[in-house]
């Protein structure tokens, strides 16, 4: 079926007690005030997504090498803060691809805590 098949189809099932119905065709300045409302309020962040409160997220994982803690600070949809930490010793153990791939300083001996 192709897709103006499906729309009559739709179209039918809605108005099945109905003898017949009009398609109606906005004009061009609906059209504008169509895509001014899109522009406003649709495409924005609060309606597509919601009010983004600040957050916390933490998830231990534990691995051959050990446990990994993650904890993660969110505010304005956004990761703010980011702390790992880890029971084992040698950050060499740590895969430096899962490091490396987030942006962090993998050489700042401060960020890991046990």
């Amino acid at each position: 079926m192709d897709i103006c098949t499906f729309r009559k189809k739709l179209l039918e099932g809605l108005y099945v007690d109905r003898d017949e119905f009009e398609t109606y065709h906005l004009t061009e300045n609906e059209w504008k005030s169509v895509h001014e409302l899109k522009d406003k309020k649709y495409s924005q962040w609060d309606w597509n997504f919601g009010k983004s409160p600040k957050f916390n997220i933490q998830r231990e994982r534990r691995f051959d090498i050990g446990e990994i803690d993650l904890r993660l600070d969110v505010a304005e949809g956004y990761i703010k803060n980011l702390k790992i930490y880890r029971d084992f010793l040698e950050i060499s153990r740590l895969p430096s691809w899962k490091i490396t791939s987030m942006g962090l300083d993998t050489t700042d001996s401060l960020f890991f805590k046990c």
